[in-house]
């Protein structure tokens, strides 16, 4: 066990009310033998963690594309963690949309079916599945979204703190609505958030002291990607660890802040926004940095081929022969990591690029109410995309 895990006894002993929210997915295009390994350094040791640390609370997103390729890669075991950490209290599941698609991207009919499908597979595999939560992909808000989503039974949402209209006013004491909505809306903590994703945070004590440099009373609640430990950060499950043995952090499900901190509630305006939302002087500017770039020619052509196939999806009639494949093959193509992995700045892989581009020739192409001129013009946007990508950004991959 590191040291600094019991460095704790000072004078003035104070608690922090912090959530953390953590988010899994994989792609639908995923190779196998890389979710094996993240599967085997993030996923199992994350629930080891999770399991064997008392006051461990965790809110955790898992979309159904990756409960479904665990079950359908053996990994059983992960699952019935889950499932186990869920009964004992420990972790409470949020919902989202199975194949994590940029949710304003999508009319409202095609939202509710994402939601719906991972309703669906998330019951199948975790069992019980009652969320009250709800887990924007790539946290992409709009107002349209959130009240549809609040239409469909959901209490509360996560956003980007640069989400709140007037951030220098925004306090830690209080429980903030959407207005408009009876919607609760919980604001990612971003500095510390990313202090642990990108690793600045090497221990507990750095943590501790970003979090004590704030000198803000009430909540903080961090989100970032489950993989950060293990898989993005190799050392980072110690860290977890630790963090989560912090005697100085009251560790709470979003449900239970949420019940804390219920006789102050205020309603606001919050924008649209994602966690990749980039800010220039005191306000925003462009809300897709990563996934929609103007002035990247590459994400032009793949918004040109996702808007083909989901206008001729939007034709077709479910009683249409070829109707049910062509649909299961478009569920899975709306994925966001195709727009991730073309944003070049600096992250680039042109094979899944490629896949997720030649997923959606795929759904036009098995589409009943396609035009022979429609295939023809998916067949050249794919071939422009990976050539175009290619020429931009090379033959190899690019981390961040």
């Amino acid at each position: 066990m590191p040291r600094w895990w019991s460095f704790t006894q000072r004078p003035n002993f104070l608690m922090y009310d912090i959530a953390l929210l953590l988010h899994i997915y994989q792609p639908p295009t995923q190779y196998p033998e890389v979710l094996r390994e993240i599967a085997e350094t993030s996923y199992r040791p994350l629930m080891r963690v999770l399991k064997e640390t008392p006051r461990a609370r965790v809110t955790l997103n898992i979309c159904g594309s990756l409960t479904e390729q665990l079950e359908h890669l053996g990994y059983q075991d992960i699952l019935s963690d889950i499932r186990l950490l869920v009964e004992d209290g420990k972790v409470v599941l949020t919902g989202s949309a199975k194949y994590h698609p940029l949710l304003p991207k999508l009319p409202p009919q095609e939202i509710k079916h994402q939601i719906q499908l991972n309703q669906e597979t998330n019951e199948r595999l975790l069992g019980r599945f009652e969320p009250q939560g709800f887990f924007l992909p790539e946290l992409a808000y709009t107002f349209h979204v959130g009240r549809l989503i609040e239409q469909m039974g959901f209490t509360w949402l996560i956003v980007e703190d640069l989400a709140f209209a007037d951030e220098e006013h925004r306090r830690h004491d209080r429980i903030y609505g959407i207005e408009g909505t009876k919607l609760n809306v919980i604001f990612r903590d971003r500095l510390l958030s990313l202090g642990i994703a990108f690793g600045s945070h090497k221990s507990p004590e750095s943590f501790l002291k970003s979090l004590e440099a704030k000198g803000e009373e009430g909540y903080s609640v961090l989100a970032m990607d489950g993989e950060t430990f293990g898989h993005h950060h190799r050392g980072a499950m110690d860290l977890l660890m630790g963090l989560l043995s912090l005697p100085e952090i009251n560790w709470l499900t979003v449900p239970s802040l949420l019940k804390k901190y219920e006789t102050k509630r205020e309603d606001v305006n919050v924008l649209p926004s994602t966690w990749g939302l980039m800010e220039v002087g005191p306000r925003q500017e462009r809300i897709f940095p990563r996934w929609d770039n103007p002035d990247n020619p590459l994400h032009v052509k793949q918004w040109q081929l996702f808007y083909l196939a989901l206008s001729v999806m939007m034709r077709c009639n479910a009683d249409q022969e070829g109707y049910l494949m062509a649909r299961a093959v478009f569920d899975k193509a709306v994925h966001s990591d195709q727009f991730f992995w073309a944003g070049g700045d600096p992250c680039w892989h042109p094979g899944m690029v490629e896949r997720g581009a030649s997923l959606l020739k795929e759904a036009i192409e098995k589409s009943p109410s396609s035009f022979p001129e429609e295939r023809r013009k998916a067949v050249v946007l794919v071939d422009e995309i990976i050539s175009l990508g290619r020429e931009l950004y090379g033959e190899g991959i690019v981390l961040e």
